[in-house]
């Protein structure tokens, strides 16, 4: 049996289509291109954070840096070495709503997330991109 001519009309349909899908599949393409070094590099640091956090004990986290008390006008009042009035204390020591105020203060989403906001890292993104080459300084974080 002979093939059937398609109309014109089909047949450009059926070009647009095939475009689409390879402007698409180029999109893809270019985008992988792009950011597979970056997701590569993210996944390094993930792992070598997780080495480091091994590899750690409570002292490690039991910083005697010096800490500075400057005045309303940014004049330095005093300083305090290793003089912290600084208590380490389990989890349980601490009551719930203090807990809970701090995630409150920090992200009040950050239950149903579970640590990973897209939606405010896409926000935070969109933010620096907007903000390059304007010279103003970029305030937003993946947690703002």
């Amino acid at each position: 049996m002979a093939k059937k001519k398609l109309s014109k009309k089909k047949r450009r349909r059926r070009l647009i289509r095939r475009l689409i899908l390879l402007t698409l599949l180029l999109a893809f393409v270019t985008t992988l291109a792009i950011f597979s070094p970056k997701i590569v590099k993210i996944i390094k640091l993930a792992q070598e954070a997780k080495e480091l956090v091994n590899k750690s004990s409570l002292d490690t986290f039991m910083a005697s840096g010096t800490t500075v008390i400057y005045d309303t006008d940014g004049n330095e009042l005093c300083t305090m070495r290793e003089s912290k009035d600084m208590y380490y204390v389990d989890i349980g020591q601490i009551p719930d709503t203090l807990q809970k105020s701090f995630v409150v203060m920090e992200d009040k989403d950050f239950y149903k997330h579970k640590g990973i906001d897209f939606k405010a890292i896409i926000r935070a993104v969109i933010a620096n991109i907007c903000g390059m080459g304007s010279g103003k300084e970029i305030y937003k974080g993946s947690d703002s």
